[in-house]
């Protein structure tokens, strides 16, 4: 199962430039999701790929704003 063995990782590209990286399977429908907190979350869709990954899918994130948190997860659609 898909869910068991993903990791999602994310690096700085640049000076101010994040991005996540995580494994996919061809053919599936991925959506990277964010909110700003964790106690109640209001998962938000940053994106949404049915690209056919191989070994992994890699996106820009937009520059981080200091004040705030944000918690990405990312969802498979077989």
């Amino acid at each position: 199962e898909w869910s068991r063995r993903a990791s999602v990782s994310l690096a700085q590209a640049q000076p101010g430039r994040l991005q996540l990286t995580f494994p996919g399977t061809a053919g599936g429908t991925y959506r990277v999701e964010f909110t700003e907190a964790l106690t109640s979350p209001d998962w938000k869709t940053f994106l949404t790929t049915n690209l056919p990954p191989t070994p992994a899918i890699t996106f820009p994130l937009p520059a981080p704003d200091l004040t705030t948190n944000r918690f990405y997860r990312v969802r498979w659609e077989p």
